[in-house]
């Protein structure tokens, strides 16, 4: 399990710092990153619209998200690629994929059902696009 990439969208960043270690199921996925059972992988991208989203919404839990950052480490921001799947996403969110694509990684989580609902649950370019949810149970997680 430790060589998967598993790369984090700004809404699973998000609801993880919101909600803390003690509501957040996707907490576990900084758990295992402790364990070196899996890697994370945020993008600068990412932590900034996770960060402006907290600072409007619940900004106490900025010092959550700096800490989940640390079990994270940092790829280079693609905002274009190649895959035609990119086109079947908001201009916005195309950046997520092609950094998860570009950077080679096993996965992209997002908790971004509507935008993400036509991928999710599909491989894409080697990257599977799965919710925390998803993720966990395939890795038979409780």
């Amino acid at each position: 399990m430790g060589s998967l990439r598993v790369f984090l969208d700004a809404n699973v960043l998000f609801s993880m710092a919101y909600s803390g270690k003690q509501r957040s199921r996707a907490y576990i996925l900084v758990d295992l990153a402790k364990a070196k059972k899996i890697n994370l992988y945020v993008s600068s991208y990412v932590v900034e619209e996770a960060k402006r989203n907290l600072e409007i919404k619940r900004p106490e839990a900025l010092e959550e998200l700096s800490e989940i950052l640390q079990t994270c480490q940092f790829l280079p921001d693609y905002f274009e690629s190649q895959h035609q799947a990119l086109e079947s996403l908001p201009e916005g969110d195309r950046p997520i994929l092609a950094t998860a694509i570009e950077n080679k990684m096993t996965h992209l989580l997002t908790g971004n059902i509507r935008d993400f609902k036509k991928l999710l649950g599909k491989r894409i370019a080697e990257v599977w696009i799965l919710t925390p949810k998803d993720f966990l149970h395939r890795q038979n997680v409780k």
